[in-house]
C-alpha cells in the first residue's frame, strides 16, 4: 500500500479564501422551509372503478414490500435491495406515484427532485429513484406491446408524469418557471427497463460505467478522517469546483449521515469523498449455466467473507475531489474507508467519459474484483417535461452521478 507521507510534499492546499469565485453558482439553495413540508401530502390523479393513481409526498402503503420483493437487473447480475425499506424514507424531495387495484399496490414510481445545473442554467430535475411493478405487469425482455393490458396499466401511470409533478397543492417550493426534466440510469444489460424508457419517450443522453474497488484485507491510512461541521462550507466549495464541467450537478446527498471523509496530511486536505453503505441480496451473477455451480461455492467457502450473496455489503463513493496531480491518493483513501466500514468492495459510479475514469481505472490498483466484475456501460435516459425539449448541450458534458441515487 502506498504511504502518503512518502509521496505528498507538504505544500499549501485548499484554503477557503482561495476557492475560485466562478464556481459558487453550484452551491445548492437552502433546504425547503417547514411551510413546504407541512403542505398537502397526497392527491388522487386518476380513478376508474377499482383502479386508482395517487401522487404523494409520502410512500404508499405496501411500497416497502414491493421494493423489497423487486429483483433489479436482468440477464446475468440480479439483486434485491435489502436497504430499500429504509432508503425510500431518506429521500429529500420525493414524489411517489402509485397504481392501486383496490387495496393492492400494482406499481410505484418515485421521482426525487433536485435543483440541478445544466450548463449555465438551472433546471428542476426529477430523478427516477424507483420504478417497480408487480410481476404480472412488468415488461418482457423483448419490446413490450403498448396495446397489452399490462402496457395500458403502466401507460396510465406514466401519462400522469408527462408534466412537472409540482403543483399548487403538492410541491417542495420549486421555481416552476424553470424548465423541468426527468431522468434515470438503466443497466446496460437490462433490456426490459431500456425498452420501457424508449416506449415512453425517453432519450439516451449519456452512458455511465462504475469503477469497482476491492481489498481482501483493507488497511487504514493515517490522515483519513470524517470532516467536522465547521468544514462543510469549504468541502462544498471544493466539490463544486470538482464538478464545474458536469451536467445535472446536485448536492442533495452530500454529507448524508455525516459520512464525508477526507485525506489530510500536515493540516492540508488532499482528497475527499462521500460514503454510502448498501446491502443487497444477489440472486444472479453470470447466468443460469454458471450460477448453480458458483453460488454453492460462495456460500460454503471462505469467499463468503468477501462476497455473501444473501447479504452483500458494499460501499459507494461520490462527490469526489482531489488536489490536481495527486489523484493517486484516492486509492489509499478508498482502502481506508473499506477498513473503517468493515467492507471489502466499493463502487464509484461515473459517467463513461468522466475525466476521473482515467485516474481511477488502474487495474493494478483496483483489486481482483475489478477484473472479475465487468460492467457493460449503462444508459442515462432523460425526457423534457411540459413539452420542454432537451438541449443538445446535455449530451456534450459528463453527467454527475450520485452513489446514493443508483444503489
Amino acid at each position: 500500500m502506498t504511504n502518503v507521507s512518502n509521496e505528498i510534499k507538504p505544500i499549501t492546499f485548499y484554503k477557503a479564501s482561495k476557492i475560485c469565485e466562478s464556481h459558487k453558482r453550484f452551491v445548492p439553495d437552502k433546504i425547503p422551509t417547514l411551510h413546504a413540508k407541512m403542505g398537502m401530502k397526497s392527491k388522487v390523479l386518476f380513478e376508474r372503478g377499482s383502479l386508482k393513481i395517487t401522487k404523494s409526498k409520502i410512500a404508499a402503503l405496501g411500497v416497502e414490500n414491493l421494493l423489497n420483493d423487486t429483483v433489479w437487473g436482468a440477464k446475468g447480475f440480479k439483486y434485491n435491495q435489502l436497504h430499500a425499506k429504509e432508503r425510500i424514507h431518506e429521500l429529500k424531495h420525493p414524489y411517489h406515484f402509485s397504481l392501486n387495484h383496490g387495496n393492492r399496490l400494482l406499481g410505484n414510481i418515485t421521482l426525487d427532485h433536485r435543483l440541478a445545473w445544466m450548463g449555465k442554467n438551472r433546471v428542476n430535475a426529477y430523478y427516477i429513484r424507483y420504478f417497480a411493478f408487480r410481476q404480472q405487469i412488468q415488461a418482457k425482455q423483448e419490446t413490450p406491446k403498448a396495446h397489452s393490458k399490462a402496457g395500458k396499466l403502466k401507460g396510465l401511470l406514466l401519462n400522469q408524469m408527462a408534466s412537472c409533478p409540482a403543483d399548487s397543492e403538492i410541491n417542495y417550493e420549486e421555481d416552476t418557471t424553470l424548465p423541468a426534466i426527468t431522468y434515470g440510469f438503466v443497466d446496460g444489460k437490462n433490456a426490459r427497463s431500456f425498452n420501457q424508457g424508449g416506449e415512453f419517450g425517453f432519450e439516451t443522453i449519456r452512458y455511465f460505467k462504475p469503477v469497482v474497488f476491492f481489498r481482501y484485507k483493507p488497511v487504514s491510512l493515517k490522515g483519513v478522517r470524517t470532516i467536522t461541521p465547521r468544514e462543510k462550507p469549504l468541502i462544498k466549495q471544493l466539490v463544486t469546483a470538482s464538478y464545474a464541467n458536469h451536467n445535472l450537478v446536485h448536492f442533495n446527498y452530500l454529507f448524508h449521515d455525516n459520512h464525508y471523509h477526507i485525506l489530510e496530511y500536515k493540516g492540508e486536505i488532499f482528497a475527499g469523498c462521500q460514503v454510502h453503505k448498501h446491502y443487497w441480496k444477489v440472486s444472479g451473477l453470470m447466468g443460469n449455466v454458471i450460477d448453480p455451480l458458483l453460488f454453492p461455492l460462495l456460500r460454503k467457502t471462505g469467499l463468503k467473507k468477501y462476497f455473501n450473496p444473501e447479504n452483500f455489503t458494499f460501499l459507494s463513493f461520490d462527490h469526489l475531489f482531489v488536489k490536481p496531480g495527486f489523484e493517486h491518493v484516492f486509492f489509499g483513501l478508498f482502502e481506508s474507508l473499506l477498513a473503517k466500514y468493515n467492507a471489502h468492495m466499493a463502487m464509484i459510479p461515473l459517467d463513461a467519459e468522466d475525466p476521473m475514469q482515467s485516474h481511477l481505472n488502474k487495474p493494478q490498483k483496483l483489486g481482483m474484483a475489478h477484473k472479475l466484475l465487468k460492467f457493460k456501460p449503462g444508459y442515462v435516459l432523460a425526457k423534457g417535461l411540459d413539452d420542454y425539449k432537451l438541449p443538445k448541450g446535455l449530451t456534450e458534458k459528463p453527467i454527475f452521478i450520485s452513489g446514493f441515487d443508483i444503489t
